[in-house]
Parts: C-alpha cells; sequence; structure tokens
C-alpha cells in the first residue's frame, strides 16, 4: 500500500518536471467588447474633438487595434475626417475634428459622435480597443473634457441630481446605437421628481440618429448665482429595443456654446 502511494506520487513529480520542461505558449485570451462606444458631445468654435484609440491590453500575446476613426452628427451622417489605425499591442493614435469646420460664427454649437469601427485582424480574430474622446481649447491647448469609450449604456439610464444656473442650458442627448432604434420619453425632474422645465419630449431615432432636449437655467431661477438641481430623465417606450438609447447630459453656455460638464447614466440596476 506505502509502495504504491509513494510510486503515484514519483509518477506525478515526473510529469510536473516533464510539464515544466515544455516550451510555455501563451494561453487563449478571451477579450470583452472594446469600450469604444460614445454618446453625443458638443462642441463650439474654437474646440477640437479628439478621438484617440490604444490597442489594450498592452502586451505581446494581445490582439491588435485595427479600426477605423470617424465622426457622425445628429443626423448620423458622417462629419469632418476619417483614418484608418493599425497598432500593436501598447500603441495608440488619434483623430482631431475642429469645430471651426461644422460652425459658422460665435456661439454656435455642434453635436457630435465620435465613432470607432473596429475591423478585423488579417491574422484572423477581433481587434482589441480601447478609446477615449477629449474636448480641447485650440488657442490654449487646454483640456476641457475627457470621456471614455464604453462597452455599453445601460438599458434603463439613470441620471443623478445636476445643477444649472442662470446663463447655462441642461442638455439631455440620446443617440440610437448602431442596429437599434430609439424609442424613448425625454424630460426633466426636480429633487422631488415632480416635471421641471419643458414639456417631455418623445423620440423615435433609427440607428446613428440623435435628438436633444434643453432645460434653461432661467427657466428655473431668479437671479445670478442661484442653482436649480434637477435630474435628466429618460422613460424607454413599449417596443423600444433593450440598450437602443444612448444618453448621456451636458451643460452649456449658450453665449459661447460651449461645453462645461459632459454626465453619462449611472447603471439600471
Amino acid at each position: 500500500m506505502h509502495h504504491t502511494n509513494y510510486c503515484s506520487k514519483s509518477l506525478a513529480r515526473v510529469a510536473l518536471i516533464a510539464v515544466g520542461a515544455l516550451p510555455l505558449y501563451p494561453q487563449e485570451i478571451t477579450l470583452a467588447s472594446s469600450p469604444t462606444q460614445f454618446g453625443m458631445i458638443g462642441l463650439a468654435a474654437g474646440q477640437t474633438l479628439r478621438l484617440s484609440v490604444v490597442a489594450f491590453p498592452p502586451t505581446p500575446v494581445a490582439p491588435p487595434c485595427i479600426a477605423q476613426l470617424s465622426f457622425a452628427n445628429s443626423a448620423g451622417g458622417a462629419v469632418g475626417p476619417g483614418k484608418v489605425v493599425n497598432l500593436n499591442p501598447g500603441q495608440g493614435d488619434f483623430l482631431d475634428l475642429n469645430a471651426n469646420a461644422l460652425v459658422s460664427q460665435f456661439g454656435q454649437r455642434a453635436e457630435i459622435r465620435p465613432v470607432v469601427t473596429l475591423l478585423p485582424s488579417p491574422a484572423g480574430g477581433p481587434s482589441a480597443c480601447q478609446a477615449a474622446s477629449e474636448l480641447f481649447d485650440n488657442f490654449s491647448g487646454f483640456s476641457l473634457l475627457l470621456v471614455p469609450g464604453t462597452t455599453a449604456f445601460p438599458p434603463a439610464p439613470i441620471f443623478g441630481l445636476q445643477g444649472v444656473a442662470l446663463g447655462q442650458l441642461l442638455r439631455l442627448n440620446v443617440v440610437a446605437l448602431p442596429t437599434n432604434p430609439c424609442m424613448a420619453q425625454l424630460s426633466f425632474v426636480d429633487k422631488q421628481g415632480n416635471p421641471a422645465g419643458p414639456a417631455p419630449k418623445t423620440v423615435n431615432l433609427s440607428a446613428g440618429q440623435a435628438d436633444h432636449l434643453d432645460v434653461s437655467g432661467a427657466s428655473l431661477v431668479a437671479q445670478f448665482g442661484q442653482r436649480a438641481e434637477v435630474r435628466p430623465a429618460v422613460a424607454m417606450l413599449p417596443g423600444a429595443a433593450a440598450s437602443g438609447c444612448a444618453a448621456t447630459a451636458e451643460t452649456y453656455d449658450p453665449f459661447a456654446g460651449r461645453t462645461w460638464a459632459w454626465i453619462p447614466p449611472g447603471p439600471s440596476e
């Protein structure tokens, strides 16, 4: 009995040594969907929206990042330049969209969605990219916003309270992500859950299309320096595709058209 047990243990040790002597090959890496999805981002004259990607994770055994970078407007049409990138793990690249090419005068805004279209690797398998969008001032070069890409938007967007003051507007954006329509009701409520601002707005968007609803600080407060806390609300309508609407909110200055804050929704659960 003891002899058999000893032989079994010896054979196990030999097997482990043999396995350890074999050349090591990387195991297959199962990657989640790349974080490359974006909602709408507003920009004004004198600003540039930069879409950047990196091949991620930055390890030698990770897939490359092969993708087409572009921008889309609220109608879902392509605007500005486009670019194809082919990046090895750890490498990065970017594409810029200057708002001066989209707006004709001071104070105008353009709502833009950064688009990353993943392309298959020539070696087979998917690309692995991590994306981010950055809004910066053309004159100073200062960064104003940094928006990370996401793998998905919550099917039932939930926002917290957001402050809006006299001289500002709070915009609730929704866009129908590719292959999904977006059917929803947009509105704002106060801290008690009561309707605030404009009447609710119903949107029925095809894939790639976007729309918005604004609430003005002037309609909520009486004088400069006062603030109102309101919550953007998105109610999915019957028949709407789950996760069909990508919702974001932004506070902007209607005089200059510049975005001051950009907020994604929280999880639905």
